[in-house]
């Protein structure tokens, strides 16, 4: 009879999140448009608007292309890790008393926050490469004349003193 309660748990647990997932999943899809979606014949280019170079499918260069793919591939490891966040804590709150069970429950917890630590950390390491690669990353102070990067008051000197602070 045990056995029989479980299972019928873990059935309602199974789908109760394809039910979900399929509840936000259509919510996303819609959000996302593209100019692809917009040709002339309801939607989807003829193949001849295609060969003919007259179908606007985009014009990424291949690092737009890798950078999306390393942040949908974090994107991707952050949602297991949050969803095994989740598996770990209803295992230790549905131990019923059982230690063996808190303890697994609570490694697989310890676990997954080490692993969206990680994620996490190499997140900021790809957000910090791409931002220096394209030049987009401005780190002031650091010219040789202590100027700030060309923009505001030159850094303070032992022949200029710093300016006086106004709060």
């Amino acid at each position: 009879m045990v056995g029989n309660k479980n299972r019928k748990r873990r059935i309602f647990s199974l789908l109760g999140l394809v039910i979900s997932i399929f509840l936000f999943l259509p919510i996303r899809t819609q959000a996302l448009t593209s100019q692809i979606l917009q040709g002339s014949s309801g939607g989807v280019p003829s193949i001849e608007s295609v060969i003919t170079g007259k179908a606007k499918l985009g014009n990424t260069n291949p690092e737009d292309t890798v950078i999306f793919l390393i942040k949908a591939f974090l994107s991707i490891l952050s949602l297991i890790a949050v969803i095994f966040i989740l598996y770990g804590g209803f295992a230790w709150m549905t131990s019923s008393g059982n230690q063996e069970k808190a303890t697994k429950g609570q490694d697989i917890l310890k676990a997954a926050v080490v692993g969206l630590i990680v994620i996490m950390i190499s997140w900021s390491i790809t957000l910090f490469v791409i931002s220096a690669a394209s030049g987009k990353l401005e780190l002031k102070g650091t010219t040789e004349d202590a100027t700030g990067a060309g923009e505001g008051e030159p850094l303070p000197t032992s022949e200029q003193p710093a300016p006086p602070m106004t709060y």
